[in-house]
């Protein structure tokens, strides 16, 4: 059974990843956000993300049950997202290529990090505000040195795929969770 917490991070992921907003994710959908990641970079193609990011929709795709060629809806994403990060292998062989390919393509001068501006360029192309962004440039930034490290990013994307803490630094990835009501005692 999918937690709450988890079910909301999967939905954020759907919402951002259904591009052409029809209420289903098919390939073209993760073609479009890695052509969408591509040209914030300033690039034209970058096949290390298309592959990552096509990878992910033909395991998501396979965990479903569905043809890669088929559609997928919101609660078949959150249930086989939620199925895929519980296998042994689904987060390192799954997702987390997708960061490091994400942060190789932001990295203009490759040390391994993105500066502010170019992390700032990577969320607003995932479709994160610019606002929500600069919050999570702060929550991200684990040693406060002003850039996203691989550290920081894989840390990040492996708290919000699997952790239930409402409070990780990681649940500002895309642009954090919905506000809860305060409960008084």
């Amino acid at each position: 059974m999918v937690s709450a917490v988890a079910a909301e991070k999967h939905g954020q992921t759907f919402d951002l990843f259904d591009i052409d907003d029809d209420g289903y994710l098919t390939r073209a959908d993760f073609e479009a956000i890695a052509t969408r990641l591509t040209q914030a970079a300033d690039k034209t193609h970058d096949q290390s993300l298309y592959d990552a990011y096509l990878h992910f929709w033909n395991s998501l795709a396979g965990e479903v049950g569905i043809d890669p060629e088929g559609r997928m809806t919101r609660q078949e994403f959150i249930e086989g997202l939620d199925r895929l990060m519980k296998t042994s292998t689904g987060f390192d062989e799954v997702i987390a290529q997708m960061p490091y390919a994400v942060l190789a393509l932001y990295d203009r001068d490759g040390d391994g990090r993105v500066s502010r501006e170019e992390f700032l360029a990577m969320q607003t192309a995932a479709g994160v505000s610019r606002d929500k962004a600069e919050i999570a440039l702060l929550a991200l930034d684990r040693d406060a040195d002003g850039v996203i490290g691989v550290e920081d990013l894989l840390a990040a994307v492996r708290e919000f795929m699997l952790s239930d803490d409402l409070f990780a630094p990681g649940n500002w990835l895309f642009g954090g969770l919905e506000p809860k009501p305060i409960r008084y005692y």
